[in-house]
């Protein structure tokens, strides 16, 4: 089962206390801030399902919510949220699981917007609908324009009838599952499609020529979310708790188009042959691999047919199958051929990181996306998007990549936006 999901039935089935009637009402509690912090009265707002399935795959389809019901906020800025219980619970199609889940937007303010998706058992309350102002801005440095923006927002606070869930250790010790701190994520898009992605960078941050490539209509933002649980015991009555993601975007502004053509444009791809290839068309359209290649692959390449001298390589959306024990041994390899028989070894680099147990998105990465506004924001470490120098580099036709696990095997490679080579 979905780890994500399991952790949240355990959640159901310890908390839970009279059994309701799936036609019986149950509550969510919030409330909406204005960006200076003060309450937002009178504010409308539409509360959306979907139901989906519970182990969702690369290139599924995203979720369709559909309007559920409609609320204003009072004086204060707090509103309840009546749903009926039947329509919260896990639903069972010819044996395949399928659960609802709800959504809440604020309306865009400048561009900027909040929301949040989540799942509940029985009465709850919610983070604060808070927008946040990342003061997004273009400047100008001597080496070219930087985007310039704030620090991401905090974690939300939990309300205080809340309680922390707390994750058992086989040695008998426990930690709080808190929910995750806020990253800032700075995403360049051409025409809605994301061209680059980019965690825990200072700003401002200035995107290399490279990173543009030739892409035309660039637009930037800067997005941040966060993944919680929460368990709530009221007295009198049922035990409950709340599963979400909430997510803040910033407004996005214009950038100046890229000038710089890859030599891989419109070569064949490796293991393809002379067909076109999807991940050198230029067309940032995520490929899911399995599916045009008939198999899952372990390694993608491109054929240049004659020979270059490469300086570096661009690797957008790149997800790879994880090695959980030790993925920060794993590594990602760039090797070049004159002849597609002998290979050598350009470059190589470690992209993965370990990841403390009590970082509740290590294990919840695979929670849908439901967002409004933009691209799913896949912020989970085995989806690369990486800029690799290759120093010293020999003249080569052909270029391969692989990910190498910690047990010596490659790693299964699931899907891949544009691999772009460059002289």
């Amino acid at each position: 089962m979905n780890p994500r999901r399991s952790l949240f039935c355990l959640l159901a089935l310890a908390l839970g206390g009279c059994e309701r009637f799936p036609e019986d009402p149950i509550f969510a509690y919030g409330e909406v801030r204005q960006a200076d912090g003060s309450p937002h009265p009178g504010l409308s707002l539409t509360l959306e399902r979907t139901v989906t399935p519970l182990n969702a795959k690369p290139g599924d389809p995203p979720p369709a919510f559909q309007p559920y019901s409609e609320v204003t906020t009072d004086a204060e800025g707090r509103f309840i949220l009546e749903v009926l219980q039947g329509d919260t619970e896990l639903l069972d199609r010819d044996m395949n699981q399928f659960t609802p889940r709800f959504r809440l937007a604020l309306p865009l303010e400048g561009g900027r917007g909040t929301w949040v998706s989540f799942e509940q058992v029985d009465d709850v309350e919610l983070p604060t609908l808070h927008p946040w102002d990342w003061h997004l801005a273009r400047v100008e440095q001597p080496r070219g324009p930087a985007l310039s923006f704030s620090a991401p927002p905090p974690a939300p606070e939990q309300p205080p009838s809340a309680s922390v869930l707390w994750l058992l250790h086989e040695d008998g010790t426990s930690e709080p599952l808190l929910p995750s701190e806020p990253k800032a994520v700075v995403q360049l898009l051409s025409g809605n499609q994301l061209l680059w992605q980019q965690q825990g960078v200072d700003s401002p941050w200035a995107p290399a020529p490279w990173l543009l490539e030739d892409f035309t209509s660039v637009e930037a933002q800067v997005r941040a979310h966060t993944l919680g649980n929460w368990g709530f015991s009221p007295l009198g009555a049922n035990s409950g708790g709340v599963e979400f993601w909430m997510e803040w975007r910033s407004e996005r502004i214009p950038w100046a188009a890229g000038t710089l053509r890859p030599v891989s444009r419109g070569a064949p791809g490796l293991p393809l042959g002379p067909e076109p290839c999807p991940w050198t068309d230029g067309d940032l359209t995520p490929v899911i691999l399995p599916d045009h290649l008939g198999s899952y692959p372990n390694e993608v390449g491109v054929d240049l047919q004659a020979l270059k001298h490469l300086s570096r390589v661009v690797i957008r959306g790149l997800e790879v199958s994880r090695d959980f024990d030790k993925p920060e041994e794993n590594v990602l390899v760039v090797e070049g051929s004159e002849d597609g028989e002998q290979w050598m070894r350009m470059a190589e680099l470690k992209p993965f990181h370990p990841e403390p147990l009590s970082s509740i998105s290590s294990r919840y990465d695979t929670w849908p996306q439901d967002t409004p506004f933009d691209v799913p924001l896949r912020t989970q470490q085995n989806l690369l998007f990486l800029d690799v120098p290759l120093v010293d580099a020999p003249p080569v036709r052909m270029v391969r990549v692989f990910v190498q696990q910690t047990r010596g095997n490659h790693a299964i490679l699931l899907e891949l936006a544009e691999l772009s080579l460059f002289e």
